[in-house]
């Protein structure tokens, strides 16, 4: 455990596409999970592979999450894929600072669905629905341009 440690190599292109393919199904669908801890768990993975390929990411999470919230589903599931919105939308958005000192010049997010995501999002704002609405206000907030 306190031995030294071994720097693995960076993922090849190819590596990176292959963990992609086969783990981002998984996790996008683990957040839909009515388990609290699999889904917090899930919504770090994703967190963790936007560090992998932002871009496709981003653009996976866009049509799941437009899926979620537009199609009739589980009231969790759109409840969830909110929070993971709230979470990671923001950083996708708007470039993370980190995300520049680690060269991530690839690091977008398709702007014209932004618009749209708020058009969905501002609908689960409602009194009677604490947790949604929670996620929903902390989406738009971070969505937001600050001064």
């Amino acid at each position: 455990a306190g031995g030294p440690r071994t720097v693995s190599p960076p993922l090849s292109a190819a590596h990176a596409e292959a963990m992609l393919d086969a783990l981002l199904p998984l996790v996008l669908n683990g957040v839909h999970s009515k388990n609290m801890m699999m889904r917090a768990f899930a919504r770090k993975a994703l967190h963790h592979l936007t560090y992998v390929r932002a871009t496709r990411v981003s653009h996976a999470l866009v049509e799941h999450a437009l899926a979620a919230l537009t199609e009739q589903t589980a009231v969790h599931q759109a409840e969830s894929m909110l929070h993971v919105l709230a979470r990671l939308v923001p950083e996708l958005v708007r470039a993370r600072p980190s995300a520049l000192a680690e060269g991530a010049a690839d690091w977008e997010f398709p702007d014209e669905r932004v618009s749209l995501l708020l058009e969905l999002v501002l609908p689960a704002i409602d009194a009677s629905t604490g947790g949604k609405s929670k996620a929903a206000l902390s989406l738009v907030h971070g969505l937001l341009p600050h001064p």
